[in-house]
């Protein structure tokens, strides 16, 4: 039976009473790293689920894969937070392994080492292979897991990940700018609120004021206008980076007026929903194992590895280092 959603959201949690490895809640949310350490969770939980109800399985699932979830995928974590199946499974998770208390990030042993870590328990020692094929294969029987968990408990609310032919798929909401102006105009998420973003080339933080006048692109001269053409009076201007101002909306019937008038004046198409993939979330963490094998400098990975398995080497200046692992190396290394 699907556990009712209730609206109820709790951020900052860290690090448990009883030490079972990295939690996710020791990155930041929707981080490569903490990604990897729900898996962790989910398979430490394993341990303890065989004399617990099966609603309390699926929402302990959903409960340690929430930092799969990423902010470009719809719904995201703060839509999965606000259900109470999220809710009963911190409280099973905190019954299992103890209250998460705030407390800063623990420090991070590496991508390729935590990944290691999350697959056969241990950290690497030299020689130890890490292969992509392993790390997908058992991302897809995670990532299985949480989807079914999700359609059970939460079936008002569409998972924005599936499993298709055998390869990992996320749904995205794209906000996209069309050819007016030289800005980019997208909605973001601020946690409760929503804001506009407004990215302007070539513009720097220090045009803002300038001799005691206000000095603003004329791109953002005219969204604002548009904005109060659609009597949007309930916002805050911050100036985030250089080139880029968030119109931060602070009531949700703003947030109703803003978008379609912005799409009328041609700022803004209407909200583009797609499946994104093949396996883009694993592909994306093993950019980051590979960028370790390879000095620091990201490889090309689009559609396949282009590091297929890499060998560690052991601990140097206190971190795990990996290479590229060589085709003997992949037949003979750790499985």
């Amino acid at each position: 039976m699907p556990i009712n959603s209730l609206s109820s959201k709790e951020k900052g949690w860290n690090r448990g009473a009883t030490d079972t490895g990295p939690k996710p809640g020791d990155f930041p949310i929707g981080s490569l790293e903490s990604r990897a350490a729900a898996r962790a969770a989910v398979e430490h939980a394993k341990q303890h689920n065989d004399e617990l109800p099966p609603e309390d399985n699926d929402a302990l699932t959903l409960y340690c894969g929430a930092p799969l979830l990423t902010s470009g995928m719809s719904p995201s974590y703060p839509e999965l937070e606000a259900t109470t199946a999220y809710k009963r499974g911190k409280e099973v998770s905190e019954r299992l392994h103890g209250p998460v208390t705030p407390g800063l990030p623990a420090p991070s042993i590496g991508t390729a080492a935590l990944s290691f870590k999350m697959q056969f328990g241990r950290e690497p020692v030299a020689g130890d292979v890490l292969r992509y094929q392993d790390v997908f294969l058992c991302d897809l029987v995670r990532y299985g897991k949480f989807i079914t968990a999700w359609s059970r408990q939460i079936p008002e609310l569409p998972c924005p990940l599936k499993i298709e032919n055998g390869h990992i798929f996320f749904h995205e909401v794209m906000e996209k700018k069309t050819t007016t102006g030289r800005s980019t105009v997208r909605l973001v998420r601020r946690g409760d609120l929503h804001a506009i973003e407004v990215t302007t080339p070539d513009w720097r933080r220090y045009d803002e004021s300038f001799r005691g006048k206000i000095k603003r692109p004329d791109d953002l001269k005219e969204i604002l206008a548009v904005l109060d053409r659609a009597n949007v009076i309930d916002r805050e201007i911050l100036l985030v980076a250089d080139g880029t101002t968030e119109i931060v909306l602070h009531d949700a019937l703003d947030l109703e007026a803003a978008v379609p008038a912005l799409v009328a004046a041609g700022w803004m198409l209407p909200g583009v929903q797609e499946w994104n993939g093949p396996d883009e979330p694993t592909l994306s963490h093993w950019s980051c194992v590979e960028a370790e094998a390879n000095g620091g400098k990201h490889l090309p990975t689009k559609n396949a590895p282009t590091i297929p398995a890499v060998v560690f080497q052991g601990i140097i200046d206190g971190k795990h280092k990996c290479r590229p692992a060589t085709a003997d190396e992949i037949r003979t290394g750790e499985s």
